[in-house]
């Protein structure tokens, strides 16, 4: 080959195809955790140089046009799932007619076959490819739902190309934002993953994939990240969304460290978003066709409420003079576990060395099962509020009536 494809990762490979074989070169044409486009025209440079190319284009295809007339992978995958949002767990694999002889499959299941024998290993498959691919009883429901969806989808956008320039204008608009939070100390609140310091609509989806750092440049786990973005309504996706090569490489991690984090509990999809202070996974927002700029707007004002935390300070001459000063400014107590915190106006009995009522109850279902945040993130607006003089706790919530329980 006159020269190598340099692919996500930063490998790069010798595609020079081995004669007398098949050889098989597989890509994505936007990547599920970073959002990064890659050329198209890899599949004419693998294909003049004796490789099939299968071309991933489930995220691709969401927001992107892919003219098949221009490029020309022999095998193609997509979701219609990622470009309707309904129906669910249906796509496509497209197969270039003088490519189809290269699928041989080694099993079959039912409705694919002409005849199989059951005392020798022999079957003779459907002639037609789709016939010999399409094992079992069809979605024949989600395929009728299939053609409402793109009526509707055409109706609503006016085309893939629309769609393409929308959510690109979103997500150029969104990262510029982005870089610019700062911590007042001038320290990144934000890192983006990308392989691209610009973005360009030839070389970026509509997605952004991102950590956060507090003031003292410490990552900010995901986990607590998502917890208090359900509180405001808004859903993000975190962890390595099933995209193992991009979150390692862009997190630095190498398998030695992912086997730590493994033999430490780390496992994929659980909430242990950091271990020894490196991330697990990563941050991703996505934007289609119906998102709107209030909604990045709405998602950028709650980023605020990380800004400057953890934030170190230098001591002034006075303060080290007075280092042996100290000063409570305030004391909260916990009194439910997961709730708000009730602060405490004036002095506090101590009991058994710890402050009276402190983490002293849970909220349970008439099961007896303990609900905390993990699962309900709201109860973290559940304001409880102590009055020692009436022995008596307050429990208020937005929108509905106060909860007065006796501490008798």
């Amino acid at each position: 080959m006159k020269d190598n494809v340099r692919i996500e990762c930063t490998r790069t490979f010798d595609l020079t195809g081995r004669a007398g074989c098949h050889n098989l070169f597989m890509y994505t044409a936007q990547s599920n955790f970073s959002g990064n486009k890659y050329p198209l025209q890899w599949i004419s440079r693998c294909r003049d140089n004796g490789f099939s190319v299968l071309l991933d284009a489930a995220s691709f295809c969401s927001t992107s046009l892919l003219d098949l007339s221009a490029f020309k992978p022999d095998f193609c995958v997509v979701s219609f799932y990622k470009i309707f949002g309904f129906p669910t767990g249906l796509g496509a694999l497209i197969v270039k007619n003088s490519s189809d002889y290269l699928l041989k499959k080694r099993y079959f299941g039912g409705g694919t076959i002409l005849m199989a024998l059951t005392d020798t290993r022999y079957h003779v498959a459907k002639k037609n490819l789709h016939e010999r691919f399409e094992d079992g009883s069809l979605p024949f429901t989600e395929i009728l739902a299939l053609q409402h969806a793109m009526v509707a989808f055409e109706t609503l956008t006016g085309g893939i190309l629309n769609v393409q320039n929308y959510t690109f204008k979103l997500v150029k608009k969104c990262a510029g934002r982005l870089k610019s939070i700062q911590h007042t100390n001038g320290k990144k609140l934000i890192e983006i993953y990308s392989l691209h310091d610009t973005i360009n609509k030839d070389t970026q989806g509509p997605v952004i994939a991102f950590n956060l750092f507090d003031a003292s440049g410490n990552v900010i786990g995901y986990s607590r990240v998502t917890k208090l973005a359900k509180v405001f309504n808004i859903e993000f996706r975190t962890g390595c969304f099933c995209n193992l090569g991009a979150c390692h490489y862009f997190l630095k991690l190498s398998d030695d460290e992912v086997l730590k984090q493994f033999d430490l509990g780390h496992v994929c999809g659980d909430d242990n978003d950091l271990i020894n202070d490196k991330p697990t996974g990563a941050i991703r927002i996505s934007f289609g066709y119906m998102t709107l700029w209030e909604d990045v707007e709405r998602f950028l004002k709650f980023l605020t409420n990380f800004v400057d935390e953890n934030k170190e300070t230098t001591p002034t001459k006075h303060q080290e003079r007075e280092s042996c000063s100290v000063v409570i400014e305030r004391i909260c107590v916990y009194p439910i576990k997961s709730c708000a915190a009730f602060e405490i106006d004036g002095s506090w009995p101590i009991l058994n060395q710890e402050l009276l009522y402190d983490r002293q109850w849970m909220i349970i279902t008439a099961r007896g099962d303990t609900i905390t945040q993990k699962k309900h993130a709201n109860l973290c607006l559940v304001k409880p509020e102590i009055d020692l003089t009436l022995k008596k706790i307050t429990l208020s919530y937005p929108g509905v009536d106060n909860l007065i329980i006796s501490l008798k």
